[in-house]
């Protein structure tokens, strides 16, 4: 696949994602000489063109590229269905394994808070006796937050601790606000199959949802879902256009399958959709 993309650009130097980034390019490299080996020029073509229009679409917020992502998706002759899924499956996977990798990889100082404060201290430190050269041991560790030191630290007031949970609230309603979104986008496709009363379920259910988004905004003073939450917002971000292609297939092919097109191929492809939907969302959900 294509590595030129609004996902995996990048070149300031200070962007803590720029590790992650680069895999993510890498994988997408591999991914996509791989693709061009083994299912041809033709194919390869067609999966990267239905994956800039993705992107576009994402990125854009474009519905004319919204429409031509389903245009192209529903034309798909069956021959090439899977190769389509199996496609944005195993990038999807290829995300995962770059998030994985990113997770794990110790941070460089610069971007990541921690050491900048470590570094701040000690120049505090060694500004008050000159000549003097420290080297801090971390401190800051898990389990050294509000919960780990409540009881008699007087800086834990009654309202640190009102803060403390309305931000884990507000950042918990974010998440599942989000996913309810993702799934609101599939209803949406769902209700060509379903018909109208798909349609009127999906109106109210949309509308419940905003009045929850709007409760929301007006306690955070956040204007985007996740806007607090970066790096659940950067998985949504990286994987977003790989998912799109696969949810609206498995959403036509089901349409097929109620149409009567259920032979072992329609079948297939199906569960290979479910299967890489599922894997898709490991990381955000």
């Amino acid at each position: 696949m294509s590595v030129n993309n609004a996902t995996t650009a990048g070149t300031d130097q200070g962007d803590p994602e720029i590790p992650l980034r680069d895999d993510i390019r890498l994988l997408g490299r591999i991914l996509g000489g791989t693709l061009r080996d083994q299912e041809g020029d033709d194919t390869f073509d067609l999966i990267e063109r239905i994956h800039q229009t993705a992107i576009r679409f994402r990125r854009d917020r474009d519905d004319q590229a919204r429409g031509e992502l389903e245009s192209a998706l529903d034309l798909i002759e069956p021959a090439r269905v899977i190769a389509v899924i199996r496609a944005f499956s195993y990038f999807s996977l290829l995300a995962n394994i770059a998030e994985d990798q990113n997770i794990n990889r110790p941070p460089r100082a610069g971007n990541w808070p921690a050491p900048r404060l470590y570094a701040q201290v000690e120049a505090v430190i060694e500004a008050r006796w000159a000549g003097t050269r420290v080297k801090l041991a971390p401190f800051l560790r898990l389990g050294s937050g509000i919960g780990g030191d409540r009881d008699g630290n007087p800086f834990v007031t009654a309202e640190i601790m009102r803060h403390a949970l309305v931000r884990q609230i507000s950042v918990t309603m974010d998440w599942y606000l989000e996913q309810v979104h993702e799934l609101g986008r599939e209803l949406r496709h769902a209700a060509a199959i379903f018909g109208p009363i798909a349609s009127r379920i999906f109106a109210r259910l949309q509308a419940e949802w905003q009045r929850t988004v709007d409760a929301l905004f007006a306690i955070t003073g956040n204007k985007e879902l996740l806007e607090s939450s970066p790096a659940l917002a950067r998985s949504f971000r990286n994987r977003s256009p790989y998912l799109d292609p696969l949810n609206h297939l498995q959403v036509e092919l089901l349409r097929r399958w109620r149409g009567g097109e259920t032979d072992d191929q329609v079948k297939r492809a199906i569960l290979l959709t479910i299967n890489g939907v599922a894997a898709g969302l490991r990381n955000s959900g």
